[in-house]
């Protein structure tokens, strides 16, 4: 009777062990060390993936296959492709951060000071970023100045959405005023902020014209810079049990994305992805979000599907840390229940993958890890949700599981579904 349990339990593990494997190699079709912390996905002009990993820049080939292009001590984060020139690479450091290109051997071909993380390349190879001088720049390839326009502030947080006529609009600083640009820095029209919370993100819909999360609002912006509708929070959304939920100020949108079909996908603080149609009427929700943060959250499939990442933050503890401050309660979270799903413009789930997480314990190691970092670092890590989609050719799709607080960053490739002509 003994030998018949083990016998039965070994069975069952087997078959447990071939149903997990065989829902992870459904779709799944490699994965890699590395990561895009930048939230955008570069190829080089071979089809290789540009990553971060570790102090290293690496290139990955279609099959998973990875490569060293150059190493930096510093922390180099590849951010948008300059095309046969190289791409374009952030340089962070407290209080100092440069943006670089970068050529496809490897070599720094020159630096800029920068203040916002982030740069972005136009269909017409100029490079844009926030200058650390409160200026915004327009670089041409080989690092000469195109043309220049003041700001209000250097701020970390100012906000750019560029066109594809290589137009942009920006936010100046601490006024909250958006300044829109030709190509060539002539202003094209500036918005004077109105009442209401701190200015958010900026996405361009397929009009031309603009959708800004704020604090407490929702706007949206004609071409010309006139405001169509605006939504103030809270705001009451019915839930699929027929009762309501509330988006309060205190928990406002802060992820944005337009489709084609002008339909605004966003998400909240409260672990919820909502879709609005283009006049700012609630569409429906999805339970489940905590799909990170930036422009490039979700991607769009060909036939209009959506595509991003899903977790479920769980606290593990308090701890009590002693700073400047008089000291604070900060809880060490973990990410369970992580991935990357795929739902059908009407918000139906087409299919998802399961992610694996991972647990980082470590030690304080300085008086300064005692008193002033973050309480994570007492014991288990925080960990990043699934993040950053991109559809790629023959409906792959690849994303990243980036990781802080020393955990690793992988990148995957997995098979969608196969473009429709």
């Amino acid at each position: 009777m003994k030998r018949k349990w083990w016998v039965a339990s070994i069975l069952i593990l087997v078959l447990m062990v071939m149903f997990l494997l065989s829902r992870r190699t459904d779709r799944m079709l490699w994965t890699a060390d590395g990561g895009y912390p930048s939230g955008r996905i570069i190829f080089s002009p071979d089809g290789e993936i540009v990553v971060s990993h570790g102090q290293t820049i690496r290139l990955i080939d279609p099959s998973g296959k990875s490569r060293l292009l150059c190493e930096d001590r510093a922390n180099l984060m590849p951010i948008a492709s300059a095309g046969k020139q190289g791409f374009v690479a952030v340089r962070y450091a407290i209080g100092s951060s440069e943006t670089s290109l970068i050529d496809w051997d490897g070599k720094e071909q020159w630096t800029f000071p920068m203040a916002a993380l982030d740069a972005q390349v136009t269909s017409g190879g100029m490079i844009y970023f926030f200058g650390s001088d409160t200026n915004f720049y327009a670089l041409r390839p080989d690092g000469s100045v195109g043309w220049k326009i003041p700001v209000e502030t250097k701020s970390p947080w100012l906000q750019m959405a560029v066109g594809h006529d290589e137009s942009v609009v920006l936010s100046t600083g601490a006024s909250d005023r958006l300044m829109a640009l030709e190509k060539d820095g002539s202003v094209r029209w500036i918005a004077e902020p109105t009442e209401g919370g701190k200015l958010g993100e900026i996405v361009r819909d397929s009009e031309g014209g603009l959708i800004i999360a704020g604090s407490d609002r929702l706007r949206s912006l004609s071409p010309q810079g006139k405001e169509r509708w605006r939504i103030s929070f809270p705001l009451d959304i019915p839930t699929q049990d027929g009762g309501k939920r509330m988006i309060s100020s205190a928990r406002g949108i802060f992820g944005l994305a337009v489709d084609r079909r002008s339909n605004i996908y966003c998400h909240s603080y409260d672990g919820l992805v909502y879709v609005l149609d283009e006049q700012g009427k609630y569409r429906w929700s999805y339970p489940r979000g905590n799909a990170g943060f930036g422009p490039n959250w979700i991607a769009f499939t060909e036939s209009g599907d959506a595509i991003f990442g899903t977790g479920e933050y769980r606290h593990i503890a308090s701890v009590a840390t002693p700073g400047p401050a008089g000291g604070r309660f900060l809880s060490p979270s973990a990410e369970f229940n992580r991935h990357l799903v795929c739902l059908s413009p009407d918000g139906q789930l087409r299919w998802e993958v399961a992610v694996a997480g991972e647990l980082n314990w470590f030690w304080p190691k300085s008086k300064i890890d005692m008193n002033y970092l973050w309480a994570a670092r007492f014991g288990l890590a925080e960990l990043n949700p699934v993040r950053s989609p991109f559809v790629g050719t023959n409906g792959i799709i690849y994303f990243a599981r980036n990781a802080f607080n020393r955990g690793t960053a992988k990148i995957y490739a997995i098979r969608g579904d196969e473009p429709k002509h």
